[in-house]
């Protein structure tokens, strides 16, 4: 799979992720990054969540 078979929100959301996980140091990103990733991004997951009424 290419970056083409993504949306751009969904490229970013992984861009950022890796970023993220640069910044503290780690070798590899994962599940947690992700996720902190499409909250921080307008993916619509903290939406979803948020309509859940769950915390």
């Amino acid at each position: 799979m290419t970056n083409n078979d993504y949306s751009p929100s969904l490229v970013s959301a992984i861009k950022l992720a890796q970023s993220m996980a640069r910044q503290e140091q780690q070798s590899t990103y994962g599940v947690p990054h992700l996720v902190l990733a499409m909250l921080t991004e307008s993916t619509g997951l903290k939406e979803i969540l948020q309509s859940m009424q769950k915390d």
